[in-house]
């Protein structure tokens, strides 16, 4: 199995790298690339994301052609593609960090600031919190998520959050 962690330039990618090497034990190759070529033949992709939603949509947009590919790889061959922190973010269709931004469009909805209640709650949210898993799915019982994510709780560290549109 060939992994793929697109390397678009956006932060620091080591701690992802880090963590998929730690997690696959040479058992699947990984590769970080922004090649095109090397990321239509990945069996999987991770999309990281540091820093806002702009920041990380332009830095994809600068890669002539990476956002086509990853259209075609996810929505066309219906490949599997993992998206971490902003990463993920910018599946919705638009996101509100800096400026309004187009996303990738995959997921109808969109990226906002949370409502911190005119100052009642501190932001960044920074903090271990409990999330409740409403659907089943192999994800959440593999051996990554009991290692760092015991009883389902998850450490956040975000200001912006995705609100999906439900049809």
């Amino acid at each position: 199995m060939n992994i793929t962690i697109v390397d678009y330039n956006s932060g620091n990618i080591s701690s992802v790298i880090n963590s998929f090497k730690e997690v696959a034990k040479d058992k699947v190759k990984i590769e970080i690339t922004s090649d095109l070529n090397k990321i239509k033949l990945s069996d999987k992709l991770v999309l990281p994301g540091q820093g806002s939603f702009k920041s990380c949509v332009d830095a994809l947009n600068k890669i002539d052609g990476l956002t086509d590919t990853l259209n075609e790889f996810v929505i066309n061959k219906k490949n599997p593609l993992l998206g971490i922190c902003v990463g993920l973010q910018m599946f919705a269709d638009i996101g509100y960090e800096e400026t309004e931004t187009k996303g990738l469009g995959w997921i109808s909805g969109k990226v906002a600031k949370i409502d911190n209640h005119n100052g009642a709650y501190k932001l960044p949210h920074i903090g271990w919190n409990q999330i409740n898993i409403v659907k089943d799915s192999k994800i959440f019982k593999s051996m990554v998520f009991i290692f760092t994510c015991l009883f389902n709780w998850r450490h956040f560290i975000l200001s912006f959050v995705g609100k999906i549109s439900f049809y």
